[in-house]
């Protein structure tokens, strides 16, 4: 209970500090089915998933809903049983699960090979947790400062947890020197791990002096991302590799914001790079909670692309507000 309040608590506190408040993932149900080389129907994190060569033939730049919905549930994979469902999706032996520090979120790094169209590649996966009970990981969101990252200004708690995944990506391809030389990314993450997903490929797509793979190579799938930069123009040409998915009723995707200039009028704007999907789900099966990583895999075969990602008011902070509190805290015995 003391750990239940706890959590609410620094919840409240970064709502009103219009941060994304990064709540605790529902446990996750053990992973189920059997892998081969060939695409496979997997039954995994209560979807069925397809993984397989086939999801990496087009280009990152052309959305395909089997890879957003397995990328959700690697995102949810990253929380619980990670080595299990890995072995299982045929990642065996060839994982490492980065937790050194108490200020940024643990994330997996792996890889496996297959022959994608014909030549011999090397699929890596980066997939980032979002925010747990760490108050030190709280604070790191809360860090709100603008950096600047690539010619743009970006949230420094994100970019933060951005720069050690991309140290431990250097540091995993140096421990695997004898990997194909052609190699696929696949970069997933929930929530501030979204956050993180999005600010890795921005700089795997413009860091041409430390090139891993082409862009068209690069594929980042980030759910419940919060806004991570500010610009008067958005810049989703720019990197339309990266895929952001967002229930509308989810108030994280729409924080850090300006309350008093949501549109940007008076001031550069908060915004996510790439392109967003939305979809619009407020609980299921008992889960009321729509930040929630069960609502995420349940409605991300179902969203659709939007103008423009939702954003932040207030009567949507106080409906969010009282479905959280509903979610997290049991009265009575």
């Amino acid at each position: 209970m003391k750990k239940r309040v706890i959590s609410v608590l620094l919840a409240l506190t970064m709502v009103f500090a219009a941060l994304a408040a990064m709540t605790l993932p529902a446990s996750a149900a053990g992973a189920a089915g059997t892998f081969s080389p060939a695409t496979a129907e997997i039954a995994m994190q209560g979807a069925n998933i397809k993984w397989g060569a086939e999801l990496f033939a087009q280009p990152s730049n052309v959305y395909n809903k089997d890879l957003a919905l397995v990328s959700m549930v690697l995102s949810k994979i990253a929380h619980h049983d990670t080595e299990q469902s890995l072995n299982i999706l045929g990642f065996e032996n060839q994982l490492q699960i980065y937790n050194d520090t108490d200020e940024l979120p643990p994330f997996i790094i792996a890889h496996q090979e297959w022959t994608v169209n014909g030549v011999e590649t090397a699929l890596i996966l980066v997939a980032m947790q979002d925010s747990g009970a760490s108050a030190a990981e709280w604070l790191n969101n809360l860090n709100i400062a603008i950096v600047p990252f690539y010619g743009y200004s970006v949230h420094a708690g994100f970019k933060a947890y951005a720069d050690r995944v991309w140290a431990a990506l250097n540091e995993f391809l140096a421990e695997h020197p004898n990997l194909p030389a052609k190699k696929k990314l696949l970069i997933t993450g929930h929530s501030s791990g979204g956050a993180c997903a999005n600010l890795l490929t921005v700089r795997l797509d413009s860091d041409a002096g430390q090139k891993i793979a082409d862009k068209n190579d690069i594929y980042a799938y980030g759910f419940a991302t919060p806004n991570l930069y500010t610009s008067k123009a958005a810049s989703d040409g720019a990197f339309d590799n990266i895929f952001n998915t967002v229930n509308t009723a989810d108030i994280v995707p729409k924080l850090p914001a300006n309350p008093l200039d949501p549109n940007g009028l008076l001031f550069p704007q908060w915004r996510k790079f790439g392109r967003t999907l939305t979809f619009t789900l407020t609980s299921f099966n008992g889960e009321t909670d729509p930040h929630n990583l069960k609502i995420y895999i349940q409605g991300t075969p179902n969203a659709s692309f939007a103008a423009e990602a939702p954003k932040f008011t207030f009567p949507a902070l106080f409906e969010w507000l009282i479905n959280f509190l509903r979610s997290k805290i049991t009265f009575g015995g």
